[in-house]
Formats: C-alpha cells, structure tokens, sequence
C-alpha cells in the first residue's frame, strides 16, 4: 500500500487510487471474508494476536486524508498508532443454530457492505468475531478493498492465526510461512509486457471487432435498491471436479476459461430469451501479477492484480467447443504476450498524470480510462494456504489446525460495480469447488440471480 512515505503519511499506490475513483459512481468498495472454526475459541488471544499482526500493515491504522507533495494532490492515509480492536458478538445463548453459517453470515454483514465508508472518518479494517453455539465461531474481517486486495488478506490472516496458535498453544505451527494463494508460490517466471505499439494496434483491430458499447448485461427488472446478491455453489465431487479441470486442460486451458465460455453460453440463452441484445459481449478475466512482474515492483503495490477482457460476438458462441478454443487462445496469447502487465503499468502512468489535476476534476478524468464495461467479471483465487510439493501446489489445504480450533470453511463477499454488476469468483478448499456468485441488486433482481447462476453451472457441467 505505500508507494511513498514521511513522518506523517502514506500515499497511496495507483491501483488503490483507481479504487477509490470508481467508488465515486456510489457503489461500495467495502467486501468482508469470514473464517469459520470448529472448537473453544479463546477471544482475548485472538484479539492480541490481531493486534500485533497489525503491526506490520501500518495502512491498516489510518484516516484517508487529501493531501499536496509538489504538484501531485492525492490521497493519503494519515498513520495512526492505535491498532483496530476485536469486537466480540455472542450468540451462544440462541435458541436455533444456524445450519447454513455461509447463509447466516452475509445477512449479520450485509447492512456494512451496503454502505459507503468514509475512509476520512473510518478504520479501512474491522474485525469481528461471532461466537456461536456449539463451540463454533466465524473470525470475519470486514475491509475497504483499498486497504487489501485477496492475497493480501489471506497472508494477513495467516500472520495473525500463526500469532494466536502460537499464544494458545506455546509452540509455532507448521504452516507459518505458508502462502496466501497458490498462485503465489513463485513456480512463474516475471512476464515482460508487449510493446506499446503491439497493444495500440492490437487494441484498435479488437475494439474494431468488438465494440465495448455493445458489451450485453442480463436483462432483470429490479427495484433498483443499492447492494449485492451473493449466492455460494459448492461442488463437492471429486470425481467432477477433476473432469472440469481436465476438459480445460484439455483445450490447454483452465477451469477459468471454461467459467468464461460456459458464462458467455449462459448470457446468450439468457438475454436471447427476453429480445435483449447479446451481439458482443466483453468478460473480463482477473490476473494475478504476483507471478508476471519482478517482485520489486510488486511490493509496490497494494492490489498487484490486472484484468484482461475476453470479446465474443454472436459467431463465436455458434457452438460451444469452439467458443471454448477461443476463449482459451485469447486469454493465452495475452497473458503470454504481457498485455495485462502493459495495461496496469498504462493505468498508473494514467493516474500519476491525474494527479496534476483538483480532485473534483480527476475521478471524471479517471474514469474514462480505467471503467471497462464488462457483461462479466470472473477471478480463480485457486487454493488458499496450499501444501506444497516439488515448488507446486498440492491443491490441499495447509492451514487447519489453529490453536484448539480447526478451520473448516472460509465465506466471502465480493463487491458489484455500476458497469459491471455481475461476478464470479472460483475457490478451492478442502476437497471442494467453491462458485461465488454477486450480483448487483441495482441491474439484477435476486430471483434472477438465482436463476442464472444456475444456469452458469448448468453450462460448466455441459463441457462434461
């Protein structure tokens, strides 16, 4: 999160400051993750343990404040010395225990996500803990996408339940240096990023063939509320978890491409049965650049993720194989060819250069480069906390053994955007195939959420 530093602030890094011009159309940037342990819990060492993990992320205790270094106005967060407090919420004496604890957690949490922060006034990060009966607990952070990105957050949970095991138990656990994600165990080379000239005619030949202002969203008739709709899928089979990822990589693929292709399968039945237009549509793809860029530039950033968009029109979703052949070719050779490292290192020359700019005049500015209208949003965060062999991820889970407790579950939420109201996230976790589902309430009405995420999965399981 820091890309400068004084006595009395932080400034912020660009990808944090893109955060922050996109939530000025009015939609939250807030989201929360939730992990869910089984055993005694002991509050007073957790909250201890949170504490001391805070001291190794100083934009955790801030205030956003507007500030000037020469010619660059910008934000700042304005250090503060207190670390956030624990806040204990006891439902032990409840007469009916939650059965569905993902089900039960999103409603405690949702009048938080709903709403914007003022990141002038308010601590970018809190953290809760329901007590549940049962000996169950759910540890939930709830943070400003700003202050952390999914890899910085797990790797900051990790570091504060090493700091509990090890008050609880008296001894340092085993998986303590393990990784947040599995996208982040260095087996990748660093990525060089195609010429700007490649990107400028490539970029033109494909806005050409896919005009973004075409880009399809599902059709739904809403009342227009703020917020999102979250709807979790699990698959548990082994056997067809396995037969997804083999028929990706079949094609030379990933689960992710088939996500992409059977999503894009599913817009097209969907608006084409309600006369909506579904000639282009523009997914957008979320890359991990922990892997892609040298890590002296990657601590520079707070949130080092970039997106590349997939286009389609109408001939290419004629038939499913070959949509999924394309799909795949176009997320390769642009990952290959280093256009998503090129276009984040675009933005934060774009963003330096708004600085010049009063902040009322700069997020106008900002937007019309960095909003991309997208008919889908998908991100695989993979496996978190992976077990390692021969530099690789095992696809098991490493950490769940804290202190007296075990981890069994981890719940999230995912932000919704004005343009882009649709998201998917894809997790892996104990033997399971985790969908995550968000819908913006503002676009998509919650029966039809339901509705087409069904048939999203219904479309995957069709490559089978």
């Amino acid at each position: 999160m820091k890309a400068e530093r004084n006595a009395n602030f932080t400034i912020l890094d660009p990808p944090s400051e893109s955060i922050l011009a996109w939530e000025q159309e009015g939609f939250s940037k807030t989201n929360y993750a939730g992990f869910s342990f089984e055993g005694p819990c002991d509050p007073a060492a957790l909250n201890e343990a949170v504490k001391e993990a805070q001291a190794a992320w100083p934009h955790f205790h801030a205030n956003l404040i507007p500030v000037r270094v020469g010619l660059y106005q910008t934000f700042a967060w304005q250090v503060r010395q207190e670390p956030g407090e624990l806040e204990v919420r006891d439902f032990t004496t409840m007469e009916s225990p939650p059965e569905d604890l993902e089900a039960w957690i999103h409603p405690q949490m949702a009048g938080e996500m709903n709403r914007l922060q003022d990141l002038s006034r308010e601590y970018p990060v809190k953290y809760i803990l329901f007590l549940l009966p049962g000996d169950r607990c759910c540890f939930v952070i709830r943070f400003h996408h700003v202050a952390a990105d999914a890899g910085a957050l797990f790797t900051f949970v990790r570091d504060a339940l090493r700091i509990y095991h090890e008050k609880v138990t008296g001894t340092p656990p085993d998986w303590g240096d393990i990784s947040g994600m599995h996208s982040q165990a260095g087996i990748v080379k660093p990525v060089q990023p195609v010429s700007g000239w490649r990107f400028l005619r490539d970029t033109l030949g494909e806005m050409r063939k896919y005009p973004l202002h075409r880009a399809a969203n599902i059709a739904s008739e809403t009342d227009g509320k703020p917020g999102r709709n979250m709807i979790r899928h699990i698959i548990t089979d082994g056997a067809v978890q396995k037969a997804l990822r083999d028929r990706a990589r079949g094609e030379g693929g990933s689960l992710s491409d088939l996500a992409t292709a059977a999503s894009k399968l599913a817009l097209q039945q969907w608006n084409d049965s309600r006369g909506a237009p579904s000639e282009i549509m523009v997914n957008g793809l979320a890359v991990n650049q922990r892997l892609r860029r040298p890590p002296s530039e990657v601590e520079k950033l707070g949130n080092p993720m970039s997106v590349i968009t997939i286009p389609s029109n109408a001939a290419d979703r004629l038939d499913p194989e070959r949509l999924l052949r394309h799909v795949v070719d176009c997320r390769r050779r642009k990952m290959d060819q280093g256009f998503d490292i090129l276009i984040s290192r675009m933005g934060q020359k774009i963003l330096s250069a708004g600085r010049l700019l009063p902040l009322g005049l700069r997020y106008p500015f900002l937007r019309l480069f960095l909003e991309q209208r997208l008919s889908y949003f998908i991100t695989n965060v993979g496996v978190p906390y992976p077990k390692m062999e021969g530099g690789r991820p095992t696809g098991e889970t490493a950490l769940k053994q804290v202190g007296r407790m075990e981890l069994v579950d981890i719940h999230s939420s995912i932000g919704a955007t004005k343009k882009t109201s649709s998201v998917l996230i894809l997790r892996t976790l104990f033997g399971r195939l985790y969908l995550i589902f968000a819908f913006g309430r503002h676009r998509v009405a919650p029966e039809d959420a339901t509705a087409f995420y069904k048939l999203v999965v219904e479309k995957m399981l069709n490559y089978l």
